[in-house]
C-alpha cells in the first residue's frame, strides 16, 4: 500500500468519524426537540430537517470520492488475517438467527390468532424468515472459517447470493411497512441504510472470496463506512432518547437493537481491518 493510498484510506476513516459525531448530534436535536407531539413525525417546517439531509448527503459524497479516487491496483492485495474478527462474526450470525426466530415466532402467532394476511405479504414474510435463518448459518460458518484461516475454498456464489438476497428482502419488507411520511422520517434513513447494506454485502463477498478485488475493495470502503454511519445516526439518538425517558421502549425492540448493534460493529471492524 503506497503513501498516497494510505492517506486516502485514512481520510475516508476520518470522514466517517467526523460525520458520525456531527450527524449523531444533529439527529439527537431533531429527534428530541423537533418532533410533532400530535403526529410523532418530524417538524417539516424545521430548517434543521433540511440541513441534516444536506450535511448527510455531503458526507456520503465525500466517502464516495475518497473511496473511488484511488487508482491503486488491488488485484494482488492479500486478505489480512481475520481471526480477530471471527468472534464478532459469530455473534453477528447469532444475532441474525435470533432476529429471524423472533420474527418467525411473531409471524406464527399472528397466523395462529387468525390475523388476515395478503398472499404476497405472507409469502414475503415467510421467505424473509427462511432466508434470515440461512444467512445466520452462512455468517457463523464464515466466522469459523475466519478463525481457522480456511477462506480459500469458501463458496463465493452462495455467500454473494444469500447475503445480498437477505439485505434485499430487508429493504423490500421495510418499504412495505413504512408508517410515516417517507421524506421526513426515520423510514427514509432506514431504507438508505439497507441499500448501503446490499452494497456492503456484495463487497464483503468479493473481498472474502478474492473476486474482482479492484471493485470489491473500493465498494467495501465506501459502502462499509456509509452503512455504519447511517446505522449510527439511527441507533444512537434512539438509545439516548430511551435512556433519558423522552422515547418509549418496548421489550420487543431488544432483539432488533442487539441485531443493529452487532451488524454495525461487524461492518465497521471488517471494513477497518481489511482496508487499512
Amino acid at each position: 500500500m503506497n503513501q498516497s493510498q494510505q492517506k486516502r484510506t485514512k481520510a475516508s476513516y476520518l470522514i466517517f468519524i467526523l460525520a458520525a459525531v456531527v450527524l449523531v448530534c444533529f439527529r439527537m436535536i431533531l429527534k428530541l426537540d423537533f418532533i410533532d407531539p400530535q403526529t410523532g413525525f418530524y417538524n417539516t417546517h424545521s430548517v434543521l430537517n433540511s440541513a441534516f439531509a444536506i450535511v448527510y448527503a455531503v458526507f456520503c459524497l465525500a466517502l464516495l470520492f475518497f473511496s473511488y479516487s484511488d487508482k491503486e491496483n488491488y488485484e494482488k492485495k492479500l486478505l489480512p488475517p481475520l481471526k480477530t474478527i471471527s468472534p464478532l462474526a459469530t455473534i453477528f450470525g447469532m444475532a441474525i438467527e435470533a432476529k429471524a426466530l423472533t420474527d418467525g415466532y411473531e409471524l406464527f402467532n399472528q397466523i395462529k390468532s387468525g390475523e388476515q394476511f395478503k398472499t404476497m405479504d405472507l409469502l414475503l414474510n415467510s421467505i424473509t424468515v427462511l432466508v434470515s435463518v440461512v444467512t445466520g448459518i452462512v455468517m457463523i460458518v464464515l466466522a469459523v472459517n475466519m478463525g481457522t484461516h480456511s477462506l480459500k475454498g469458501y463458496p463465493s456464489s452462495i455467500v454473494l447470493a444469500i447475503t445480498v438476497l437477505y439485505q434485499c428482502l430487508m429493504l423490500i419488507e421495510r418499504f412495505t411497512k413504512h408508517t410515516s411520511p417517507i421524506t421526513i422520517s426515520d423510514d427514509m434513513l432506514e431504507m438508505v441504510m439497507l441499500v448501503f447494506g446490499i452494497l456492503f454485502m456484495m463487497a464483503h463477498a468479493r473481498v472474502i472470496t478474492q473476486l474482482n478485488l479492484n471493485k470489491g475493495y473500493r465498494l467495501l470502503q465506501f459502502s462499509g463506512y456509509a452503512f455504519a454511519l447511517t446505522a449510527l445516526i439511527l441507533l444512537l439518538p434512539e438509545l439516548f432518547g430511551i435512556l433519558i425517558g423522552r422515547l418509549e421502549f418496548e421489550p420487543a425492540q431488544t432483539t432488533v437493537i442487539v441485531y443493529d448493534i452487532f451488524l454495525m460493529l461487524y461492518c465497521i471492524v471488517f471494513t477497518r481491518k481489511v482496508t487499512h
